[in-house]
């Protein structure tokens, strides 16, 4: 659900003793409250007709000019577990038509609020129940820093995450999946017919892929290690500058089922037993959840994941499919895209949503 919001230049006093239903379109009763609300506070119309008040100089957008707010609902209507995310008007986003947030399971740090835009071109630090590192997102054709633009030239990328830490714990690398997770249904859903025939298919590339088009809260995922178009793993202080232009892959201290130091591992030979003499061989492997639990993920080591598209163009917010190019909202609705990695359950390794400003005007 969309809120569009504007200033009011006067006192108002908000008494409200209903909550309104988006989906049920009924009045529920709910604790009453008064509040005053002074100078330049900020008039929310909501979509179902509600009108709602909120004190300007008390959100972290207020300032001495006036910034439009936009109160987007990012999960199901009806549910409270998913929280509002305040987001400024289009023309005041940093890398227009694209405003990424980190979900509150992520912190990033120096970031003050997880409402506030993520820098596109830029590593961010963060840090989660199981891992801390740094995520460098370049996304082609949006207002960049740092070497993008070099990046793009002479490729057909639309897109391209980079992953770089240490985990807290030991995990077997059938754990960690990455991929799209959503809040709400799909606007679009496939026939069953359909939806069995793509889910078969897609597991035959991909074997340990996840795909839920129908429920409530759909995903598409698969295994990180297995999904990562490039994969090093280093020594503290010996991994590659995640901002370079062509990321290596280096398995050779990968810790696998013959490897017996699972929580300490012993690298004085700098060479793991089991490492991959190719990328394809690596990503066959690893995509598979059987072979994937003989490998694991430790914490005294350094991992980069480098991943990449051509298939989603994030500024035209549009996916690209066999009979030509989809506008995302069609599938997606009003609700962001995502980019996670975690288990299954939930854990995090990192989570953010990515907003399209056509969720504005939407």
């Amino acid at each position: 659900m969309m809120l569009c919001c504007c200033f009011k230049k006067e006192n108002v006093e908000v008494k409200s003793d209903t909550v309104y239903s988006n989906e049920s379109k009924q009045i529920r009763k709910s604790n009453s409250f008064s509040e005053k609300i002074g100078k330049d506070s900020l008039t929310v119309f909501r979509d179902d007709g509600v009108q709602e008040v909120e004190s300007a100089s008390s959100s972290k957008h207020g300032s001495n000019e006036d910034v439009e707010i936009i109160n987007i609902s990012t999960g199901n209507d009806g549910e409270t577990e998913s929280k509002n995310k305040l987001l400024a008007h289009p023309k005041h986003w940093p890398s227009r038509p694209i405003y990424i947030q980190a979900v509150e399971d992520t912190n990033c740090i120096g970031i003050l609020h997880n409402d506030d835009p993520l820098p596109i071109g830029t590593p961010i630090d963060f840090e989660t129940s199981i891992f801390k590192g740094k995520i460098l997102i370049r996304i082609r054709d949006t207002n960049k820093t740092g070497r993008d633009d070099e990046y793009f030239v002479n490729r057909k990328r639309k897109r391209q995450y980079v992953i770089q830490g240490q985990f807290k714990e030991a995990m077997k690398m059938s754990e960690i999946y990455f991929g799209d997770c959503y809040e709400k249904p799909l606007k679009l859903v496939p026939p069953p017919a359909i939806n069995r025939l793509l889910k078969k298919a897609f597991r035959k590339l991909v074997p340990g892929i996840v795909m839920d088009l129908t429920s409530n809260k759909p995903k598409v995922i698969a295994l990180l290690a297995g999904t990562a178009q490039n994969l090093s793993i280093d020594k503290v202080g010996f991994e590659p500058d995640m901002a370079q232009l062509n990321l290596p892959e280096c398995t050779k201290l990968i810790v696998g089922q013959e490897d017996i130091f699972i929580n300490s591992t012993d690298l004085s030979n700098d060479a793991s037993s089991v490492a991959f003499k190719s990328k394809n061989l690596r990503k066959k492997v690893l995509s598979n959840p059987t072979n994937a639990s003989q490998y694991s993920y430790v914490p005294n080591l350094v991992y980069t994941f480098e991943l990449y598209d051509d298939i989603v163009d994030l500024t035209k917010y549009t996916m690209k499919l066999v009979v030509g190019n989809m506008n995302m909202s069609k599938i997606l609705g009003s609700q962001p895209t995502t980019i996670y990695a975690g288990t299954l359950d939930k854990r995090s390794m990192l989570n953010f949503k990515v907003f399209h400003e056509c969720h504005i005007e939407n």
